[in-house]
C-alpha cells in the first residue's frame, strides 16, 4: 500500500522573514556587482576610433534608370510589338476618331451618341473585327456555338438561337439577315 507524502512543515513567521532577508541580501549583492562592473567599464580608456581616412566610403548607389515617359498614345505601338495587331489597330482607330459616346446604356443599345443622334457612319468600322477573327478564340467559339452543339448569337435583346432548326425564331428582318450571315461563316464561306 502506498501512503501519501507527509505535508511540508509550516514555516514560522520568523523563518519566513529570515528567508526574505536572505533573498534581499542576494539581490543587493547582485546589484552591487553589476554597478561595480559598469564603473570598471566607464573607467577604461575609450577604444581607438577609426579615422575617416581609414574607413572606406560606402559605395554610391547605382544611378536610377531614366525611363522615357509613357504616354497613352504609345499604347497601340506597344500592342503592335506584343503582336496584338487587331487590338493595336482598334486603339489607333479609337484615338483618331472624333469624340463619340453614349450617355446611357439604353442609348448605347440604340446606337445613339451624346447628342441623341445615331452614330455617324465614320464611327462605325466593320472591317477591323471580323467573325473569323473572333472565332479563332475558344472562348468565343463556345459562346457562339455552345457546348451542346447549337449555334446561338448574343445580342442586346438576349440570346438568339441560330441553329438550322430555328429558322422561324428570327422574327425581324435584321435578325434574319444576321442569322444568315452567321450561318454562312460557320459553313466556312467567310464574311
Amino acid at each position: 500500500m502506498v501512503f501519501p507524502a507527509p505535508p511540508a512543515p509550516r514555516l514560522t513567521p520568523a523563518q519566513k522573514q529570515a528567508a526574505k532577508d536572505k533573498q534581499l541580501r542576494k539581490n543587493v549583492l547582485a546589484l552591487m556587482e553589476g554597478v561595480s562592473a559598469m564603473a570598471e567599464w566607464f573607467s577604461q580608456p575609450p577604444s581607438p576610433r577609426k579615422s575617416a581616412a581609414s574607413v572606406a566610403p560606402a559605395p554610391a548607389p547605382p544611378p536610377a534608370v531614366q525611363l522615357k515617359p509613357f504616354d497613352i498614345q504609345d499604347i497601340p505601338a506597344t500592342m503592335g510589338k506584343l503582336r496584338m495587331l487587331v487590338s493595336a489597330a482598334m486603339m489607333e482607330r479609337w484615338f483618331r476618331g472624333q469624340l463619340n459616346y453614349s450617355p446611357t446604356e439604353k442609348d448605347e443599345q440604340g446606337g445613339l451618341n451624346q447628342k441623341g443622334q445615331p452614330y455617324p457612319p465614320s464611327m462605325i468600322d466593320k472591317s477591323l473585327i471580323t467573325m473569323d477573327w473572333v472565332l479563332r478564340y475558344e472562348r468565343a467559339r463556345v459562346a457562339v456555338r455552345g457546348t451542346d452543339g447549337t449555334t446561338r448569337l448574343h445580342t442586346w435583346n438576349g440570346v438568339v438561337d441560330v441553329s438550322p432548326k430555328s429558322e422561324d425564331a428570327c422574327d425581324t428582318a435584321p435578325t434574319r439577315l444576321l442569322v444568315a450571315r452567321v450561318k454562312k461563316i460557320f459553313r466556312g464561306q467567310g464574311e
